[in-house]
């Protein structure tokens, strides 16, 4: 059985539904259109979710970075006891992303402060492959496939021109399963904020590329079901939040009384034992976010089984963003960012096509379930087929 399956990266629900792109809306009325509830992640975790079935703290894969259970030598690492505490570390921060920009050093550590870089390790994901990262231990849709002697391709387009959809219609030819990923609308979400219309125009016009492209493969494939999802919603930003500043000039130093990973939306904390109760204390009272209550950290899946990803985490509150973090480096404002508490609406994601399959996804996670009925393995239903919601 033929199937496409689109993927619309950084595209949330909220989105959808106040531009009201013609075509995906079409497709929504014909085969219900949905909210999911996402990850406390970014892709580098949410996309292993998605192939496997599972959550981070099963897969074991939730960021880029780590920290190394034990500190590799590196020769960043006297910066640490510079004087002045933070400022003459940020300097040294900033040049060495500059050589970073320009090649003399390794660009994948660029945003991370240079006297704790030998504290992280990195496993860069892949996304133009399906998984992005190795897996060996899950029971991913591609071997699903596999198992039913099903032809696939999984086809990464960074805009969708001429060329990405020749390579779309080329593998259509060939084989049963389609997958393919756009990114381009998260980019756009990012610099041009997810609810402005600016966004919306260019929302509006890929949209319309794509149902042109959905119309010649239809013909192709008739009959052939086409799923649309993303993997989070986008946010917009409304603030931002030095953390470092914050917590050096309340007296803690990063690399001596506390180990921290900076994402966007998300701080990872190893806090010494000295400082820790006085460390979670002054950021769950900066009024930017909170720290996880161990509870939550279940619910959201960080239970993992190692500290590698953190021993606490800071979130920041919806439309916060963190800086400097540690992927970019950037201290200019994002106008859309994701990554944030799951329960906000602002962060669904978007599902259309549960009414020609009997699985009944809640999250991006169980989107594994309508990807492996899709291509021969049956799922009970477990739901009456929810009418669209427009």
């Amino acid at each position: 059985m033929r199937n496409l399956f689109v993927i619309l990266d950084g595209v949330g629900y909220d989105q959808v539904t106040r531009f009201r792109p013609a075509g995906l809306l079409e497709r929504g009325a014909r085969t219900g259109l949905e909210p999911l509830t996402t990850l406390l992640a970014y892709s580098s975790g949410i996309y292993p979710s998605i192939w496997s079935g599972q959550y981070p703290d099963q897969h074991g894969i939730w960021t880029d970075f780590y920290r190394h259970p034990r500190p590799r030598p590196a020769l960043t690492g006297p910066l640490g006891v510079l004087p002045g505490k933070y400022l003459p570390r940020q300097v040294a921060y900033v040049l060495l992303a500059a050589l970073a920009r320009l090649g003399v050093t390794r660009r994948e550590y660029h945003g991370v402060p240079p006297h704790v870089q030998r504290q992280f390790g990195s496993t860069p994901s892949r996304y133009r492959e399906l998984p992005p990262v190795p897996m060996p231990d899950s029971r991913l849709v591609s071997e699903v496939m596999a198992e039913q002697g099903v032809s696939w391709e999984y086809i990464f387009c960074d805009r969708l021109d001429e060329a990405a959809a020749t390579r779309i219609r080329t593998a259509a030819a060939r084989v049963d399963t389609v997958i393919v990923c756009f990114p381009e609308l998260d980019e756009a979400g990012h610099h041009l904020g997810p609810m402005t219309d600016a966004f919306g125009a260019v929302f509006r016009a890929f949209d319309a590329r794509l149902a042109g492209l959905l119309l010649e493969l239809e013909r192709a494939w008739p009959g052939a079901p086409f799923f649309f999802f993303s993997d989070h919603g986008m946010t917009p930003v409304t603030q931002q939040f030095d953390v470092w500043s914050y917590l050096e000039t309340r007296g803690f130093r990063l690399g001596a009384d506390y180990l921290g990973f900076i994402n966007s939306t998300v701080m990872a904390l190893w806090p010494t034992a000295k400082r820790q109760v006085a460390l979670l204390d002054s950021l769950n009272k900066s009024g930017y976010g909170r720290v996880l209550r161990p509870a939550e950290r279940t619910r959201y899946h960080l239970d993992f089984k190692t500290p590698k990803y953190g021993r606490e985490f800071f979130v920041a509150h919806e439309g916060v963003e963190i800086i400097p973090n540690f992927i970019s480096l950037s201290w200019k404002a994002n106008q859309g960012m994701h990554g944030y508490d799951p329960a906000c609406s602002s962060t669904r994601s978007f599902y259309i096509g549960g009414r020609q399959v009997r699985a009944r996804p809640r999250d991006v996670v169980g989107l594994y379930e309508v990807l492996v009925e899709a291509v021969g393995v049956p799922t009970p239903a477990l739901s009456p087929v929810l009418a669209p919601v427009l």
